[in-house]
């Protein structure tokens, strides 16, 4: 191992990973993959030195993408983001250099919540912003799955429509009335995209199916069954 400090391209010493794991206290192999994670993130490619390179909260991002194995940043909970990045950012300047990520990576990386599956984040993100229940959440998160028909990660118009079929339990040989289905259609898919995904399946279910809710309440059921047409007459 090289003990000594090598130089950057100004002449300046720059860090060594050899002694920077001694000074953290951390074995080589660890802090080199920490270091190795915080070159590919930081500004490293221009600063060509260690002790110089910074680490933004934008990219930082993509450093919990890339250590929980996320598909993308857009994923991440950005609660869960700002949490890691204030963590990390142990002088509180805004960035995080090499040694505040080292330190970071060491103690953090690893703890539960950084070996999440992504679905699991997901289903921790949405609890927080929708104020539910986890337990709850990942109860409607199996429910989404099985409506998911095509396994797209989303609910189409025509899957929504068996989704209600089951979730009103209309009678065998009764439709439901066009109008009344593009109404709960428009409620549900909340950004217009016409897609249902997770977060506004369980923003619609929980304000149409759950329990003592006032936007239950205003939905008269027995109205609803009145405007509801047999098929074949």
């Amino acid at each position: 191992l090289q003990d000594e400090n090598t130089s950057s391209e100004d002449g300046e010493p720059d860090l060594s990973e050899a002694l920077l794991a001694r000074k953290l206290g951390v074995p080589f192999n660890i802090l080199n993959e920490a270091c190795t994670i915080f070159k590919q993130y930081s500004n490293f490619s221009k600063a060509k030195s260690l002790r110089k390179s910074k680490l933004s909260m934008d990219k930082f991002g993509q450093v919990l993408c890339h250590v929980c194995n996320g598909r993308s940043v857009d994923n991440l909970d950005a609660d869960f983001v700002d949490e890691h990045f204030r963590s990390a950012d142990r002088d509180g300047n805004g960035f995080i250099d090499v040694e505040e990520f080292c330190i970071w990576h060491g103690s953090a990386a690893f703890a539960e919540n950084m070996n999440l599956h992504e679905s699991e984040q997901e289903i921790r993100g949405i609890s927080r912003r929708l104020g539910l229940n986890v337990v709850d959440v990942e109860r409607f998160h199996g429910m989404f799955k099985k409506f998911d028909l095509d396994n797209s990660g989303v609910i189409e118009y025509e899957e929504f429509v068996q989704l209600l079929y089951q979730l009103l339990k209309v009678p065998e040989g009764q439709i439901l009335p066009p109008e009344r289905v593009s109404g709960l259609w428009r409620e549900a898919d909340w950004d217009s995209s016409g897609e249902i995904d997770f977060e506004e399946f369980c923003r619609f279910y929980t304000n149409r199916f759950g329990g003592e809710n006032p936007f239950m309440q205003d939905f008269d059921f027995s109205s609803f069954y009145k405007n509801v047409r047999r098929t074949g007459r």
